[in-house]
C-alpha cells in the first residue's frame, strides 16, 4: 500500500482544495451507496431471496441500470412495499433521488476548475444545501 504522504501529487490536487476533494469523494461514495441498497430493494421487493443463486445476476443488471432507470425501477416496486409499511417512505426517496441526479452527474461529470462561489452557486442552483461543502467553500473563499 502506498503511503499517501509519499507518493507525487494527482494534478487535480494542485488546482483544488483537499478539504474540497475530500467532501467531493464522501458526496459520491454516499451516491454510490445509495444506489448500491436502491437496487437491492428493487431486487427484494421483486420477492427475490439473496441466498437464490439469480439474486446476484438480478441484482447486478439492476445496478447497471442509468440513474433514471433506476429511480424508474424503485418507483414501480412502491406496491410491493405496502405490506412491509414503507411504501410511502420508498416514494419520498423516488422523489428526492429525481430531485437530486443534477448534482450526482455535475459531481461526478464537473471538472471544478472555477472560483469556489461558481461551484457553489451551481449546487445550490440545483439544490444542493450541504453543510460541509458550504464550510469547505468559506475556507476556499478565505484563502
Amino acid at each position: 500500500m502506498t503511503d499517501i504522504n509519499k507518493r507525487s501529487k494527482l494534478h487535480v490536487e494542485g488546482i483544488l482544495p483537499k478539504e474540497f476533494l475530500y467532501d467531493l469523494g464522501t458526496y459520491l461514495q454516499t451516491c454510490a451507496h445509495i444506489e448500491l441498497v436502491t437496487a437491492a430493494l428493487v431486487v427484494c421487493l421483486k420477492g427475490e431471496l439473496s441466498s437464490e443463486d439469480d439474486w446476484y445476476t438480478h441484482y447486478s443488471r439492476i445496478r447497471k441500470l442509468p440513474t433514471k432507470d433506476l429511480i424508474k425501477k424503485l418507483r414501480s416496486s412502491a406496491n410491493a412495499a405496502v405490506e412491509f409499511g414503507f411504501n410511502k417512505d420508498l416514494l419520498v426517496l423516488c422523489d428526492w433521488l429525481t430531485r437530486f441526479t443534477s448534482n450526482r452527474h455535475i459531481a461526478v461529470h464537473g471538472a471544478f476548475f472555477f472560483a469556489a462561489k461558481v461551484i457553489f452557486c451551481v449546487l445550490t442552483t440545483q439544490g444542493t444545501q450541504e453543510v460541509r461543502m458550504n464550510q469547505t467553500i468559506r475556507k476556499i473563499e478565505k484563502r
